[in-house]
């Protein structure tokens, strides 16, 4: 249901960028069909390619679906935008436009390429299994994506008449080339300034964002609005049952009743179950009072044995019997004898009644006294939280609290807690595996290490708003959405690597933010923001926190692309002036 609805609405949002950014003309119409016709054959060949290589989609992976369009429409959007332009100024070139767009973007593509399947593959290597499918399902899907840029869209483009000189584009314009002129001015005459201000913003960002938390219980992807998650809450806040105890085995050597009480000393647990819990309460008491009764009904003795009486027999004895007593002088030891064997019965009962004896965990039914004892006769204790488990910070204090006395402990709560260490773990080894593929990606092709930190500065600084803005709102990182930070390397890299490239080849700030680079830029940006976007809108919350924290990040990242690194692509460009 959420990829249905995330697709819509991804769908429509880049129909509306796409219009608005590359135009609704006939020359625009078959630019921006040919787009949507290559997505959708390449969300057809992921979903293929992708169920050979993992089997079936998970919660997680099956997301991709819905991110295909908003990246896969990346290579895609720079690829014929650079066709336009050389369609455009034709007589500067002696090639087909489709043949020079290759030669322009085709490496700064093959570097995205690559750098966004690095960051979808960086959890691969970990044990989180979820998280690996995703990234295999993506690298493939942007595998397919590249691919069909390269070959699909130039045949498609000759075929409509764009690359042959059939169809005359107008003239180039849209949101990329408004903002490069916004910005042109700005940056060339202050970036010392944007600088300075982006640093302090930086450094007031990073001490707002160290308290960051990782939420790892799964409630935390739960709508809690819907109805079993508000039936969950209310049944633990009564304290009628709670999936969120923690069980301990304890040895045969503790003292069960002294253990107890330490337990309920603890400020976070709120009662705690033995298994003598579940045999009735008082029993010796009751035992004492039952003792004189039964001794009581023993001194009635045996009424002897008793004869078996018809009853319609007996009633009619009965019956006849006022008439018969003076006549018939037998019918008076019948009558005894028939109410004899009923006062026998009502006695053998009381007996039996008020002779039980107290009865212990042996006396439980085998299934019962089976959860609560091992086979070797240990017991199990189980400690109910009086905290919300839904808070984080609460689940942190229970388990430690719990974990501070109890010899070994187990349940719901330390299993989310024990599988988020093995996340943040993966989390970990992912975003240095990126950050190190990329890297050296990098510095393999452009052979100058500045150029690379160039190029990683903006992710760098978009990274620490984001953690800042979660911390100040109250978002935080859960099992789904730690995969932003390897995603926003992977994903976001795209940005600084045309915009870096671009100038390499034009060594001008200005003609940078002017030139159709700008404006696949901010297209490719829009689209990949809109594709989170919808995705926030899912009604699984795992699903929808990715969409709004990766929405958010490419949001800021657009932002430092556009200020912080032609501000400081203008600080390299003076110094070359100089030399």
């Amino acid at each position: 249901a959420g990829v249905e609805v995330s697709g819509f609405i991804s769908t429509v949002l880049l129909a509306i960028i796409l219009i608005g950014g590359i135009g609704y003309g006939r020359h625009s119409l078959i630019l921006n069909g040919g787009m949507f016709l290559m997505l959708f054959i390449g969300v057809t060949l992921t979903t293929f390619f992708a169920l050979q290589a993992v089997g079936s989609f998970s919660t997680l992976s099956v997301i991709f679906l819905v991110m295909f369009f908003g990246l896969g429409v990346d290579f895609a959007i720079h690829y014929t935008l650079c066709v336009e332009e050389y369609v455009y100024n034709r007589e500067k070139t002696n090639v087909s436009p489709s043949v020079a767009a290759i030669n322009d973007v085709g490496i700064p593509l093959i570097l995205c390429v690559a750098t966004t399947v690095i960051g979808f593959l960086s959890f691969l290597p970990t044990s989180f299994v979820g998280l690996a499918e995703l990234g295999i399902v993506s690298a493939i899907g942007m595998a397919v994506a590249f691919f069909l840029t390269i070959t699909f869209l130039p045949a498609w483009f000759k075929l409509c008449g764009v690359t042959s000189g059939k169809l005359q584009p107008r003239r180039l314009s849209g949101l990329g080339e408004k903002f490069g002129h916004l910005f042109t001015s700005g940056v060339s005459l202050s970036h010392r300034t944007i600088l300075f201000v982006t640093i302090m913003l930086t450094v007031t960002a990073a001490w707002f964002a160290r308290d960051l938390r990782f939420n790892y219980s799964h409630l935390a992807m739960r709508d809690k609005h819907s109805e079993a998650m508000m039936t969950l809450s209310e049944i633990q806040k009564q304290g009628m049952v709670t999936d969120y105890s923690i069980s301990v085995i304890a040895d045969h050597d503790t003292n069960l009743h002294k253990f107890k009480e330490t337990l309920l000393s603890l400020p976070s647990v709120s009662r705690v179950e033995l298994a003598e819990d579940h045999i009735p309460k008082f029993q010796e008491a009751k035992y004492q009072y039952m003792r004189p009764v039964a001794e009581q009904l023993k001194a009635l003795g045996n009424p002897g044995t008793t004869n078996t009486v018809d009853a319609a027999q007996s009633r009619l004895a009965i019956d006849a019997f006022f008439k018969d007593v003076q006549a018939h002088k037998s019918v008076w030891p019948l009558f005894q004898v028939a109410v004899a064997k009923g006062i026998s019965d009502d006695i053998d009962k009381l007996t039996t009644w008020f002779s039980a004896k107290p009865f212990g965990l042996q006396d439980l039914p085998e299934k019962v006294r089976a959860w609560f004892v091992t086979p070797d006769g240990r017991q199990l204790v189980n400690v109910i939280p009086a905290l919300n488990m839904s808070d984080i910070v609460q689940m942190d204090q229970f388990i430690s609290e719990v974990r501070s006395v109890s010899p070994n402990y187990a349940g719901r709560p330390v299993v989310e807690w024990g599988v988020g260490n093995l996340v943040i773990g993966a989390f970990q080894q992912a975003a240095v595996i990126t950050f190190l593929a990329i890297f050296t990606l990098l510095w393999l092709n452009y052979r100058n290490v500045m150029t690379v930190i160039l190029i990683f500065l903006p992710l760098v600084i978009s990274t620490i708003f984001i953690f800042a803005i979660m911390e100040l709102t109250g978002l935080t990182l859960n099992m789904a959405n730690i995969l932003v930070v390897p995603l926003i390397f992977g994903l976001g890299v795209d940005m600084g690597i045309h915009a870096v490239d671009r100038y390499h080849k034009c060594h001008n700030v200005e003609e940078l933010v002017v030139s159709y680079t700008t404006r696949a830029i901010m297209l490719s940006a829009l689209t990949t923001i809109s594709t989170f976007v919808a995705l926030s809108f899912s009604p699984h919350k795992g699903a929808a926190s990715i969409g709004l924290l990766l929405s958010i990040s490419m949001m800021l990242l657009l932002i430092v692309t556009y200020t912080v690194l032609p501000a400081l692509l203008a600080i390299f460009q003076e110094k070359e002036a100089e030399v």
